[in-house]
C-alpha cells in the first residue's frame, strides 16, 4: 500500500464553482485563488473542512486514520511504537491526540513522525507531537530545509507568514529508496513529483500484514 496525499483541488474548484462557500458573498474566481495562496488556503480550510475533527478508524492491517474531515493524518501501529504520517494544519496536534486516543492507543507511544511534504497543511503540527511523544522526525533529504525553516524556504509560499508552521530539528535525514524500519513496519520512502523539492510517499508493501 502506498500513502501519498494532496488536496483535491478539483474538489474545491466544484465546491466554489457550484456556490457552496457563502462566506465571501461571491466565491472567489480559480485566478483569485491561483495568485492569492492564503486566500486559497484560508477557503480551502473552512470548504474542505481542515479543521474539523473526523472520526478515527482503522483503514487496513497496522494502518489507522487519525485526521481531520478534510486532511489526512495516517497512524501506523507497529510492535515497537507508532508511526504518524501527515499531521494536519498548525493547531491540529490535540485534535490528533484525542484521535489517537480514541483507538486505544497512547499519544506518548508515537516513535516516529514523516509527512508527504513540509507545507503547514502537513507538518502543521509535528512539533507539537514531537514534544508530547518524544518522536523522532525523519524527512527525506530533498526537504530537510524547507522543513526546518517552518516553510519559511518554499519558493512560491515562503514569503507569507500564515503559511508557515513550527520549525522542528530533524533527526532523521533518509534518502530516496531508503527503508524506515520500527518494530515489525518497513516503510519504503520514495521521492515522488509534487510541488515541492521533497515530496515523499511511504510504500508499505513490505510490512506484515496485521489480522489484529
Amino acid at each position: 500500500m502506498i500513502l501519498k496525499t494532496h488536496q483535491n483541488i478539483f474538489a474545491l474548484t466544484v465546491l466554489l464553482s457550484i456556490g457552496a462557500w457563502p462566506v465571501f458573498g461571491q466565491a472567489p474566481d480559480r485566478e483569485t485563488l491561483t495568485s492569492n495562496p492564503v486566500l486559497f488556503v484560508e477557503t480551502a480550510r473552512k470548504a474542505l473542512k481542515w479543521d474539523e475533527p473526523a472520526e478515527p478508524a482503522k483503514i487496513a492491517g497496522p494502518i489507522y486514520s487519525v485526521g481531520t474531515k478534510g486532511l489526512s493524518v495516517f497512524l501506523i501501529k507497529t510492535t515497537e511504537g507508532l508511526i504518524i504520517i501527515n499531521t494536519a494544519m498548525p493547531g491540529s496536534g490535540p485534535m490528533t491526540e484525542a484521535a489517537i486516543r480514541k483507538l486505544g492507543f497512547d499519544p506518548k507511544d508515537i516513535k516516529l513522525l514523516l509527512t508527504g511534504h513540509a507545507h503547514n497543511d502537513h507538518a502543521g503540527a509535528i512539533a507539537h507531537l514531537k514534544k508530547i511523544s518524544g518522536a523522532r522526525v525523519a524527512i527525506i533529504n530533498e526537504e530537510k530545509d524547507l522543513f526546518e525553516s517552518g516553510g519559511k524556504l518554499d519558493f512560491h509560499y515562503g514569503k507569507y507568514k500564515e503559511l508557515e508552521f513550527e520549525p522542528t530539528k530533524v533527526d532523521w535525514v533518509f534518502q530516496d529508496g531508503d527503508i524506515l524500519k520500527l518494530g515489525d513496519i518497513a516503510i519504503a520512502a520514495l521521492l515522488t513529483n509534487g510541488h515541492t523539492r521533497g515530496s515523499l510517499s511511504a510504500d508499505l508493501a513490505n510490512s506484515r500484514d496485521d489480522k489484529t
